[in-house]
């Protein structure tokens, strides 16, 4: 079977990346796109992500991540909890081209992209004590 990562364009190279750590409950890496501006993406538990959002991309539109909206996303997620199913949040920023390090601190005025869910059901280890 012919790779699937062919039928994707490249879209930037990878500069660096966050490793996920239970602490954070996130990931990040910054790519980048072209030679004015990089990219930093963040992935991770949905609270940790709103924690460092500033703006939501809504409808097409970013907008402000006011309490309104929280209550949104918090009703949304809530169901899918309650379904069983956990909830992963992305969140983006555009960060001016540079040399050197990013810091952890550039994981700050994110604008949530979205989020996502799936089943993680209990490893059959855990079952079984």
């Amino acid at each position: 079977m012919k790779s699937q990562r062919a039928r994707w364009p490249a879209v930037g190279k990878k500069l660096m990346r966050f490793r996920f750590d239970f602490e954070r409950r996130r990931m990040s890496v910054v790519v980048a796109e072209n030679t004015e501006h990089h990219q930093l993406v963040c992935k991770g538990a949905l609270q940790e992500i709103l924690n460092v959002c500033s703006q939501v991309r809504h409808n097409g539109e970013i907008v402000p991540l006011d309490d309104i909206m929280l209550r949104k996303i918090k009703r949304v997620t809530d169901t899918l909890n309650r379904q069983g199913l956990r909830v992963v949040a992305v969140a983006t920023k555009y960060l001016p081209a540079r040399e050197g390090d990013y810091q952890r601190a550039d994981e700050s005025d994110l604008i949530l992209e979205g989020y996502i869910a799936f089943l993680d059901p209990p490893k059959r280890q855990l079952l079984r004590h």
